[in-house]
């Protein structure tokens, strides 16, 4: 019988390490696939058996043994049936096997008890025959129902003990012996039935241990050929990663070659692995050379090796170089400067060399020091427009100066003075840009002091009472704005002197210069004089020192405001350039 995956569960052992629910349960398929066979069998030997003894017994007991007899056939067959539609598990198997063997007990009782009722009590031809029939069933039964001792050995004992028992009963010679052959013929097929399902169960069990062994080789075998199909889609992977790193290779070597600056490798050794072949021209080297060992040291200025060595030790650290220059020397002794960008060579996660980028900077050094020499050419040149322009305005302030001491009038000669005070603020601005280092900016509270003291000296108010005081912070101002705060200053000063002093000879007038909020600035003129007049309005006054500083102080883009509160103060806010722009990038970068 071959047993299919279907009808094998998993295993399932005793205490022993034993099969045997599983070795039961297919013990009992087996029967019922042989029950076919041995039902055929059956009603033939049920016909031959009526034809042999028609005539010999009463019909009415042949027929009603053969009724009985098909009876149990009919069960038989229905178990079959039954069976086949059961479930296929082990533990619902087993009750069927006790069933089988009801069945098959009774249908050997019938054949065993057919020999004591259905013959004459006197024929021993018949009895012969009979146990003929018996032992011939009886060698099929070993076959057939060896699978289970339970089936076989009652059937066996319930055919010939009848039989056997009434030939014994007889006493006579003929009938003893054939009852004692009979007797001894059931033992030797007990034995041999109980041998043949020896070996049958021990098949079974090699064959079950032979399909575990076999399932087992074949998971592992798929289980390989998984791995195989694993290792080989890595190595496909890998090889095409590599094909990849290959080609990649290359085309930096490509590009590398192609670039007019240095492009080089280094190892942990400090030898050239690669130099591209702007490179090599630039050291005046070959490949050669490179494939011989050619050290770093070899191309590098003395002077900056103890240098380029720590940065490269930096690097081989994990560091990146970015923009540091070193002079490299060529083979013909001359000094080529080259800027040089660097970082670590790494290979499974270690570093292995520096690769890097070195860009030629002698032509940018040439321009550098060109653009140096013209702007320090300009820039003296600058200092001396500055000088100039300033002893030309000096020269118109002692021209006005001459004139103003030939005019008797003091109203016309204190205009002069006010014009001279003007052109003296403007003289001094590029005093301080030329005194500057920086000719684009000037020192705010130096360029007040300056302006302030020329006023002091020539203004004979300053020395009969009348004080004048600074409080100036240290800023810087461009000459865009220097200009029109000094006219501001000079124009704001002059007034004080002109009304707030016109009747006292004694007082001051501060000026007073500050950062406030937001990197504004504030330039204020304060006295303690008589104060603005309530009648007159700041704002619509049309004098002309007020109406320059309403000009200058547009040309700021300040604010200007006037207080009169036991003395006068006017104050200019305004808002340096630069202020303006970190301002504005800040409210940008918000936005």
């Amino acid at each position: 019988m071959a047993l299919t995956s279907r009808d094998r569960p998993s295993p399932e052992t005793n205490g022993t390490g034993t099969r045997t629910l599983e070795v039961r349960a297919a013990l009992i398929r087996q029967l019922y696939s042989q029950s076919v066979s041995g039902l055929i069998g059956a009603q033939v030997s049920s016909v031959v058996l009526v034809i042999a003894l028609w005539g010999a017994v009463p019909p009415v007991k042949l027929f009603t043994w053969l009724g009985l007899y098909f009876l149990l056939q009919v069960i038989r067959n229905w178990l079959v049936l039954q069976f086949r539609k059961a479930p296929r598990s082990d533990q619902e198997v087993i009750p069927w096997g006790d069933r089988f063997s009801a069945v098959t007990l009774a249908s050997g009782l019938c054949w065993g008890m057919a020999g004591v009722f259905l013959f004459p009590e006197h024929s021993v031809a018949h009895q012969f025959l009979m146990a003929l029939f018996l032992a011939g069933i009886s060698s099929a039964a070993v076959v057939v129902y060896s699978p289970l001792t339970q089936c076989y050995l009652p059937t066996v004992i319930a055919e010939f003990a009848p039989l056997a028992l009434r030939c014994l009963y007889e006493l006579d010679s003929l009938h003893l012996i054939m009852g004692s052959v009979m007797m001894v013929y059931g033992i030797v097929l007990i034995i041999t039935g109980k041998h043949v399902h020896n070996i049958n169960e021990s098949s079974l069990r090699l064959r079950f241990e032979k399909d575990d062994l076999l399932g087992s080789v074949m998971e592992k075998q798929q289980e390989s050929d998984r791995l195989n199909e694993r290792l080989k889609s890595q190595i496909e992977e890998r090889n095409k990663a590599e094909q990849k790193l290959v080609e990649s290779e290359a085309r930096y070597r490509e590009l590398a070659e192609l670039l007019p600056q240095l492009v080089f490798e280094l190892d942990l050794e400090g030898k050239f692995r690669f130099v591209n072949r702007a490179g090599l021209e630039m050291m005046g080297r070959t490949k050669e050379d490179v494939e011989q060992g050619l050290l770093a040291q070899e191309v590098c200025f003395p002077a900056d090796w103890e240098r380029a060595s720590r940065e490269v030790g930096e690097v081989y650290k994990g560091k990146t170089v970015m923009g540091i220059e070193y002079n490299l020397t060529r083979l013909d002794a001359t000094i080529l400067p080259v800027m040089t960008y660097a970082n670590p060579i790494l290979q499974g996660g270690r570093i292995v060399g520096v690769r890097a980028v070195g860009v030629d900077v002698s032509e940018l050094k040439t321009t550098q020091k060109e653009l140096m020499a013209s702007l320090k050419e300009k820039e003296v040149l600058l200092r001396e427009i500055h000088h100039r322009v300033k002893n030309n305005l000096q020269v118109v302030c002692s021209l006005l100066r001459v004139q103003r001491r030939r005019i008797e009038d003091d109203r016309h000669a204190r205009m002069f003075q006010e014009s001279e005070d003007r052109i003296a603020s403007m003289a001094t601005v590029y005093e301080k840009l030329y005194q500057s280092p920086n000719l684009s900016e000037l020192n705010a509270r130096d360029y007040l002091s300056s302006l302030v003291r020329y006023i002091r000296g020539t203004h004979e108010a300053f020395g009969s009472g009348i004080d004048l005081r600074t409080c100036l912070e240290d800023l810087t101002l461009g000459p865009d704005l220097a200009i029109p705060l000094g006219l501001i200053t000079t124009e704001l000063i002059s007034n004080c002197l002109k009304h707030a002093f016109s009747r006292r000879t004694h007082g001051y007038i501060e000026v007073t210069l500050r950062s406030v909020n937001h990197g504004r600035v504030e330039m204020k003129v304060s006295d303690n004089g008589s104060g603005m007049p309530p009648s007159i309005d700041p704002t619509k006054c049309t004098s002309l020192g007020l109406h320059l500083v309403r000009i200058f102080v547009e040309q700021l883009g300040g604010e200007l405001q006037i207080t009169s509160n036991g003395g006068t103060s006017i104050s200019v806010q305004f808002d340096r350039p630069d202020t303006e722009r970190g301002q504005k990038a800040e409210s940008e970068s918000r936005g």
